[in-house]
């Protein structure tokens, strides 16, 4: 499918959009769209996992190339050590689908830990107020 691709955009998508581009006067599209699909994929390992998600929502092209099972088991690796213990070994696991659960875990344990730190820190105050009242009102 990528060689399908490839050849596709460069020879007949690519310098049709150069040759409209040029006629009405408009701006060319970006150098990254010209770049090989394995540039991009080079690019892309050096992007934290929840960027390469937003990448992917970019448009069709940029979905199917971060969509790589193998880049986002590189990114789970990354981003959470080690492969998940509860994965059957007998069915092809979806990297992309595991990043995003740990991510989601993840980002609720910081909220939960955050509140409570905030709470904390509210209580800490409202006992120095009463603590400080109290001392008044003797």
């Amino acid at each position: 499918m990528l060689e399908f691709w490839k050849i596709v955009k460069g020879r007949l998508a690519s310098p049709l959009l150069l040759d409209l581009t040029e006629g009405t006067g408009l701006s060319p599209p970006s150098y990254f769209t010209y770049l090989l699909p394995e540039l991009k994929l080079k690019i892309f390992e050096s992007l934290p996992g929840i960027d390469l998600a937003r990448v992917g929502c970019v448009c069709s092209e940029l979905r199917y190339l971060t969509s790589s099972n193998d880049l986002w088991k590189q990114k789970y690796a990354d981003e959470f050590g080690s492969k998940p213990v509860y994965l059957d070994l007998f069915r092809r696991i979806n990297w992309k689908q595991n990043f995003a659960r740990q991510w989601k875990k993840r980002e609720k344990r910081r909220r939960r830990q955050r509140r409570s730190l905030h709470r904390d820190i509210f209580l800490s105050r409202a006992r120095r107020l009463r603590l400080a009242r109290a001392e008044r009102l003797e």
